[in-house]
């Protein structure tokens, strides 16, 4: 039976899934420069601060796109770090793009104005996916990490959902997903997964790409 890709937000439930997508990319790659696989507590604190949409094949989880704090000082709390991550099974299908989209939306919803890649070189996919999604350089991390035996570039991605000036009245404070209207963050995960299903059924699977 064909297959069924749907977008949803995360629970608290889909912790050990989640999980099992990210940790090859901590054990087995430098994509991650975490060492060692966080905990089921520590990941379900990071779902409690900021929004995760998860892709789900028949109700399996096979991607999760995230976002975490870009800094902790108060003064970076309009911006976001977002991260993606696929198994490879399921690259080059359209996943990565819309899982990106409706978090995108969402962040911006919530009140972040910008968000933030940090990529580990080489990884041309992922570049790629960000560039395409309308991110653009902002700096590069010369041998800034140590990761399976050698020392790792990572460039920086700044992309602005929405558009700041130089001098304004600081907005509102962004708020939790918890506060945004039930509606709304229905109709983009709706909108996501009807574009990621119509994708889906033109492209054929190809691995290594985060899209």
């Amino acid at each position: 039976m064909e297959e069924t890709p749907t977008l949803r937000l995360a629970n608290r439930d889909d912790v050990d899934a989640i999980l099992a997508v990210y940790a090859p990319y901590v054990t087995e790659t430098a994509v991650s420069f975490e060492l060692e696989v966080p905990s089921r507590e520590a990941f379900r604190r990071r779902l409690s601060t900021h929004p995760c949409v998860v892709c789900t094949l028949d109700g399996r989880v096979v991607g999760f796109a995230g976002a975490t704090a870009e800094r902790p000082q108060p003064a970076y709390r309009w911006n976001a770090e977002v991260s993606i991550y696929l198994e490879l099974s399921c690259c080059r299908r359209g996943i990565g793009t819309e899982m990106y989209r409706a978090l995108f939306e969402l962040l911006a919803m919530q009140g972040y104005r910008n968000l933030y890649a940090v990529i580990a070189l080489p990884n041309p996919a992922s570049l790629a996916l960000h560039l395409n999604l309308g991110f653009s350089a902002a700096g590069l991390h010369l041998r800034t990490g140590y990761k399976l035996g050698r020392w790792r570039d990572v460039q920086w991605l700044h992309k602005a959902v929405v558009e700041t000036e130089d001098v304004e009245e600081a907005p509102p404070q962004p708020v939790g997903i918890q506060s945004l209207d039930p509606a709304s963050v229905a109709r983009v995960l709706s909108e996501a997964t009807g574009r990621l299903r119509r994708a889906w059924a033109v492209r054929s699977p190809v691995a290594g790409s985060s899209d």
